[in-house]
């Protein structure tokens, strides 16, 4: 039993170490998007586990999606996040990381480890549904030369506003 608690931690390690190369060439949103299905897949698994072995895959596939995610998720919110929020809206990963921490240990005093899975399996779907309507970053798209892919982008991040320009110039590196 010891090894399923420690292999999420574990298997995390490996996976923020290659969260960097998938940013760069996957892009962060689908980064994200690929991590939510391996998040929900390790959940699903967890949920229908007859055999050690399959906790084990569970944990192991969870650990490399949560170590990827917290890599990912705060440079796509860097990237995508008006400097005057950035601050306080980039905490929001911790914040409910934590709060999905809280909500499982709370959830572990009432239902056994099928029942925490199918707890870790609902929290993970609404971000699941949402990430698709989100674009990718701008700054991400000016990399791999999508200038009016990265316009679009960042008009629908900040809306209809005329500073946009200036914003896009700035991203670009011109005065």
């Amino acid at each position: 039993m010891s090894w399923v608690s420690s292999l999420m931690p574990l298997a995390a390690l490996f996976g923020g170490l290659c969260g960097g190369s998938l940013i760069e060439h996957l892009g962060r949103k689908s980064t994200i998007l690929l991590m939510n299905i391996l998040l929900l897949l390790a959940w699903i698994v967890n949920y229908n586990s007859k055999e050690h072995w399959h906790l084990y895959f569970s944990r192991i596939t969870n650990g490399i999606g949560v170590g990827i995610v917290s890599l990912s998720l705060p440079v796509y919110l860097a990237e995508t996040l008006q400097p005057e929020v950035r601050g306080s809206l980039g905490l929001m990963p911790s914040v409910f990381g934590n709060l999905g921490i809280l909500i499982c240990f709370t959830a572990g005093i009432f239902y056994q480890w099928r029942g925490l899975a199918l707890i870790g399996l609902i929290l993970s779907l609404p971000f699941f549904l949402l990430i698709w309507w989100i674009p990718e970053t701008p700054i991400y798209l000016l990399s791999k030369g999508s200038a009016e892919k990265s316009k679009k982008a960042l008009r629908w991040l900040r809306g209809p506003d005329p500073n946009n320009d200036k914003e896009f110039f700035t991203m670009r590196g011109k005065p």
